[in-house]
């Protein structure tokens, strides 16, 4: 089955680097973007263990010009990927802008579904419950496609 809930821009085999600013492609003409906050993530979790914790803003445009406001824009997406994105071709760079202690420091955690409670990303379990809250789990650009196109189903994007 061919994979289409996003469209392919640019491949490169280049690793992402904390700070990479990309864009993704959720539908023709359409264009969100996302910050690489970190690489080579620490975890008790093997899946997560080497991986990068990405953010992805809600905030979409007709063209892949970088907006001026986006780190403050509310974030949709906090996922942890491996380097595939990139590799497919469906999350192309297109500026970067030093990793902010105000990124790094973003109240998220992550729902594990199997002991049905709230973990950091390292896998520790953590009684607050967070203002941002992800899967834990090593993401992919299918799990990003899907919740892209459920989120746009529910829009309408000028």
């Amino acid at each position: 089955m061919e994979f289409k809930e996003l469209i392919p821009l640019k491949k490169t085999n280049k690793r992402p680097k904390a700070g990479d600013i990309f864009a993704l492609c959720p539908q023709k003409d359409l264009y969100c973007f996302g910050k690489v906050i970190q690489t080579n993530i620490e975890s008790n979790d093997s899946f997560m263990r080497g991986m990068n914790l990405i953010y992805i803003y809600d905030f979409f445009s007709h063209t892949m010009d970088l907006p001026e406001n986006l780190e403050s824009q509310k974030l949709l997406i906090v996922e942890v990927v491996n380097h595939q994105l990139w590799r497919k071709g469906f999350a192309e760079n297109i500026y970067y802008s030093e990793v902010s202690e105000e990124d790094l420091t973003k109240d998220i955690a992550f729902w594990n579904v199997v002991k049905k409670e709230y973990v950091t990303i390292k896998g520790n379990r953590t009684d607050h419950i967070p203002q941002i809250k992800g899967i834990f789990g090593l993401g992919s650009f299918g799990s990003i496609g899907r919740q892209l196109k459920k989120i746009l189903s529910n829009r309408i994007i000028d």
